[in-house]
């Protein structure tokens, strides 16, 4: 049994992160859900901003 070199596994490792990438670009991003999730992100800090600004 041969083990794959270290420069392989380097090239393997890269395929898979740009497969990975491609996957995030045409399948996750932009969906409903992505919207939900960014809303839910920024949303607590405009409240908080908006809270702050009548308190005071």
């Amino acid at each position: 049994m041969t083990y794959p070199s270290y420069d392989e596994v380097q090239d393997i490792r890269r395929e898979l992160k740009e497969v990975g990438y491609q996957n995030w670009l045409h399948s996750d991003l932009f969906t409903w859900q992505w919207w939900i999730l960014l809303i839910a992100a920024i949303l607590p800090w405009v409240i908080w901003g908006y809270l702050i600004k009548t308190a005071i």
